[in-house]
C-alpha cells in the first residue's frame, strides 16, 4: 500500500512537472523519462535493500549457529582448555630455565605474577562454564514481567531474552558464548568480564616476556649445543680470484 501511494504521489508530481517544463512539450522527451522510471520503478523495490539481502545471505549462517553450536560447544571449551594447557606447559618448560639463567630475582618476580594471572585465569573461566547464567523463576507470579515470550510461553522479565541455542529465556542475557558453552548472563556476566581482562593481561605478559626468547632461539637460531668456531673469518677477494686470510 506504502508502495502504490508512493508511486502514485511521484508519477502525479512527475507529470505536472513535465507539463510545466520546456521539456515536456516535447512527446519523445517526456515519453523516455517515463520509460526510465518505469524500469527503475521494477527493479526498485524492499527487496533489494542492503539491509534486506544482507539478511537474508545471512540465514544460513543464523541457522548452523542456531543448530550447531550447542554440539560444538563441549569441543570449544576442550580447545580453550587444550590451549591454555599448552601454554602453560611450554612456558615452565621453555620460559622458566630461559630467565632462571640470566636473573634469579627477576625471575621469582615472573614467577609471582605469572602464578597471579594464570589461577585468576582458569578460575574465571572455570566460573564461566560452570555457573548458571540464571533463569526466570519457573510457575511464580512475576509482577514486573510486561511480556511473554512467544518460545517459552511464560512471563519474560526486563532485559531478559530467550536464547535459541540453550532454547530459554535468560535474565539480562549477554549473549551466548560457545567457548564457554553456557550464556552470559546475570549471575555469569562477572565471572566472563574477568575472563576477558585476565586472559588479556596474560596474553600480554607472554608476549612481552617471550619476545626476547622467541627472537633468539627461534628467530636468530642460536643453540648452545653446537661449539662457538675458534679463529678468524675468512673474506674472498672475488675480483683478483685468490682467496685471503685475515
Amino acid at each position: 500500500m506504502k508502495n502504490f501511494l508512493f508511486s502514485y504521489v511521484y508519477f502525479g508530481n512527475l507529470n505536472q512537472d513535465l507539463q510545466k517544463s520546456k521539456l515536456g512539450n516535447n512527446f519523445f522527451t517526456m515519453k523516455w523519462q517515463y520509460l526510465k522510471i518505469c524500469l527503475k520503478s521494477l527493479f526498485f523495490n524492499a527487496h533489494v535493500d542492503f539491509n534486506y539481502v544482507s539478511d537474508i545471505l545471512m540465514e544460513p549462517i543464523i541457522w548452523f549457529v542456531d543448530n550447531f553450536t550447542k554440539f560444538l560447544g563441549p569441543f570449544f571449551v576442550l580447545c580453550v582448555t587444550v590451549l591454555m594447557t599448552t601454554v602453560i606447559v611450554i612456558s615452565f618448560w621453555i620460559g622458566l630455565p630461559y630467565w632462571w639463567e640470566r636473573s634469579c630475582n627477576f625471575t621469582i618476580g615472573l614467577l609471582v605474577v605469572g602464578h597471579w594471572l594464570m589461577i585468576n585465569t582458569l578460575f574465571y573461566y572455570y566460573m564461566g562454564v560452570a555457573i548458571s547464567p540464571g533463569y526466570p523463576p519457573q510457575g511464580s507470579l512475576i509482577p514486573e514481567a510486561v511480556t511473554i515470550c512467544k518460545k517459552c510461553i511464560a512471563p519474560k522479565p526486563p532485559r531478559t531474552h530467550h536464547c535459541s541455542v540453550c532454547n530459554r529465556c535468560v535474565l539480562k542475557m549477554d549473549h551466548h558464548c560457545p567457548w564457554l558453552n553456557n550464556c552470559v548472563g546475570f549471575n555469569n556476566h562477572r565471572y566472563f568480564f574477568m575472563y576477558i581482562i585476565f586472559i588479556t593481561l596474560s596474553t600480554l605478559f607472554i608476549i612481552i616476556f617471550g619476545f626476547n626468547l622467541v627472537y633468539q632461539e627461534v628467530w636468530l637460531g642460536t643453540n648452545k649445543d653446537y661449539e662457538t668456531l675458534i679463529g678468524h673469518p675468512i673474506h674472498f677477494n672475488i675480483s683478483s680470484g685468490e682467496s685471503s686470510v685475515s
